[in-house]
């Protein structure tokens, strides 16, 4: 299974989150209130160049042309974009015929039960899915450190034949019930192993890596 932690925005984390453990590190870059953590497009790139080999950079974005998500990851050197805004088909289809190395993954806000048609609607146009959360009283639909209903979750994985990534208020006190139930492909967290200031924290990181492997093995 695969392990991604999302916030990345120091060479100092993202070593770190590699030495937790985590297969993937995301980069969330062009939000629509501003950079996250102070992170530019050049911050990115300077510290996605210093990974290590057979480290996982993502690109976690809320663009919503195909043609700026190309050029943006070819600036990053990144292979692996997930699509987290209000983006059409049409776009995905235009990123993919100007990439086609690029995998695209696909954010689904899991409101309700409409999300398993949304997926089936999504499917033949990206790689995988990541399943996130939406927060009523802010409107936010990511790093909003609330969970979602996990049933519905469930009866998406089982649903559709994309590989499907569980993110929405995961942490380590959580993340095993959550996979025991839902059985994703991958888990995502970013709030749930940060401090309560909000700095990322190893110690979490470690805890929410251990738990989803053990989890994994008990399945």
């Amino acid at each position: 299974m695969r392990i991604q932690l999302a916030g990345i925005s120091n060479l100092e984390d993202a070593l770190a989150a590699i030495d937790a453990g985590v297969d993937s590190l995301g980069f969330t870059l062009r939000l629509p209130k501003g950079p996250h953590n102070g992170l530019e497009d050049e911050g990115a790139r300077d510290i996605i160049h210093q990974l290590p080999p057979f480290a996982s950079p993502t690109l976690i974005t809320y663009i919503d042309t195909g043609l700026e998500a190309a050029d943006l990851c070819d600036y990053l050197g990144i292979r692996i974009i997930q699509l987290h805004g209000e983006i059409d088909q049409f776009e995905v289809a235009r990123l993919r015929g100007l990439r086609p190395g690029i995998k695209t993954i696909k954010s689904i806000i899991m409101k309700d039960e409409s999300a398993i048609d949304e997926a089936n609607d999504w499917q033949e146009r990206v790689d995988a899915f990541l399943l996130d959360t939406f927060d009523p009283a802010t409107g936010k639909t990511g790093a909003t450190g609330m969970t979602h209903d996990w049933e519905i979750s469930r009866r998406l994985v089982h649903e559709i034949s994309r590989p499907v990534i569980l993110a929405g208020g995961l942490n380590p006190d959580n993340v095993g019930e959550a996979i025991r139930i839902v059985r994703p492909w991958g888990v995502d967290s970013h709030t749930g192993v940060e401090n309560e200031d909000g700095t990322f924290s190893k110690e979490r990181a470690i805890a929410f890596v251990n738990a989803a492997r053990h989890a994994e093995r008990s399945l």
